[in-house]
């Protein structure tokens, strides 16, 4: 084309239009001039060749104008697959520009509840393979709890909407509708993690442009913490006749040595050692056995009377003479514990032949191993060793605390834990 980089001509108002072109000759832009003299009109282009063509508020250079037109041209008939289209959405939302939720179309059209529903099954889950793959699995149980959330919950609000159609304000609004149930801040927070997990992996899978769960949640208020017993109910609720020496021996080992129900069901054999337990499983029913929580094994202390009542339990067993049986048994079967309700049926029979009462108070079987540890930082004013016992993750043990000082501990707590948890042994029913 040479060196003409533009086109004047006047339509019938007068008024002088200017064709700017390109380096390849093609029409970049048509703009008027805004006046009726040639010369006039063509000192106004000049300007814009070297200012640049104003765009309302803004000068915008003749060149980037030609790159405008040719990446439109692109994008309306290049070969642009999902990941390169979700760049490009990602690079306007980082300027601003765009603000609606967008994400790839195989992606963004799936249902938002059968994403959910996958991403938490076990069977389908990548999330949930490469977890497992790297050592830090998620339990079916958990799985399960959060499948029921969502088909409870998430279903009836979301309905049929598309992955693609979520945005945050829908996930804000979904908050503040459970908050108006009066449900309490930490069960609004581990409903809103039956979504937001999911989500948060979906951004850096890149199915999504953005992470619209980030800082979601964060709700506080409505729970009611748990109760303790008092020393005089400690004492009553070990002096009646438990109705299942199997619940009575639960519980006391709750009571002294701090076991989660689960670890309590998980006793076997193998576990049980001379003034101390070994704590290497939990139980649920869908998991069956499992590390403890948070994945780590402890050793605790036994007190005797408790060590006497296990080894009964184990000589009474019907399963008494396999290899590896369970600590507290089932008459049914012997690859199950004693259930868990039963424990807790135990208990609260046991509280109300003690005078305990429950009314107002969230008294339960976990309220046992809080009572064994308040009694124990109590008596020490240590709250490592404490922990320790416990098994809380946030007070676990530096790295250089060898055995030697674990089993002082392990002695030394199972010592204050005899003179301060001292209770009278219950008769047998």
């Amino acid at each position: 084309m040479g060196d003409r980089s533009f086109y004047l001509y006047p339509r019938k108002s007068g008024i002088y239009y200017a064709e700017l072109l390109d380096q390849e000759g093609s029409r970049v832009i048509c703009r008027s001039t805004r006046s009726k003299n040639r010369d006039e009109a063509a000192s106004i282009v000049g300007r814009w060749l070297t200012e640049g063509v104003p765009n309302k508020s803004r000068v915008k250079p003749v060149k980037n104008t030609a790159d405008f037109k040719t990446v439109m041209c692109f994008l309306k008939t290049g070969d642009i697959n999902e990941d390169e289209a979700l760049e490009i959405v990602q690079a306007l939302k980082s300027r601003g520009l765009l603000s609606i939720g967008v994400s790839p179309g195989t992606q963004g059209k799936k249902a938002f509840i059968q994403f959910l529903l996958d991403f938490w099954d076990p069977e389908k889950s990548i999330f949930l393979k490469d977890r497992a793959a790297h050592g830090k699995p998620v339990t079916a149980r958990y799985c399960a709890e959060v499948r029921q959330i969502i088909k409870r919950d998430c279903r009836l609000y979301f309905n049929d909407l598309a992955l693609g159609e979520i945005t945050r304000k829908m996930l804000k609004e979904f908050g503040i509708s459970l908050k108006n149930q009066g449900l309490t801040g930490g069960t609004i927070n581990n409903r809103l993690a039956a979504i937001t997990q999911p989500l948060r992996w979906a951004y850096h899978e890149k199915m999504i442009p953005e992470n619209i769960s980030e800082k979601l949640g964060g709700y506080k208020g409505g729970e009611r913490k748990r109760d303790i017993l008092t020393r005089d109910e400690f004492k009553a609720l070990f002096s009646v006749v438990w109705a299942d020496k199997r619940a009575y021996a639960g519980a006391l080992l709750a009571a002294t040595s701090g076991l989660r129900i689960g670890e309590v069901q998980g006793l076997r054999r193998e576990n049980v050692g001379e003034g101390i337990l070994y704590i290497t499983n939990n139980w649920n029913p869908i998991d069956r056995l499992k590390k403890p929580k948070n994945g780590e094994e402890r050793t605790v202390y036994l007190l005797p009377e408790v060590q006497k009542l296990l080894m009964e339990l184990l000589a009474e067993s019907p399963w008494a003479g396999m290899q590896n049986p369970f600590v507290f048994y089932s008459e049914y079967s012997d690859e199950k514990p004693y259930r868990d309700v039963a424990f807790r049926h135990g208990l609260y029979r046991a509280m109300e032949l003690a005078e305990i009462s429950r009314d107002g108070r969230k008294l339960d079987f976990h309220s046992l191993r809080h009572t064994a540890g308040t009694m124990l930082l109590d008596a020490t004013g240590d709250l490592r060793k404490t922990g320790k016992i416990l098994g809380h993750r946030d007070l676990k043990m530096t790295a250089h605390y060898g055995d030697h000082e674990n089993k002082e501990v392990i002695a030394e707590m199972g010592k204050t834990a005899a003179n301060v948890l001292s209770f009278p042994i219950a008769k047998e029913a």
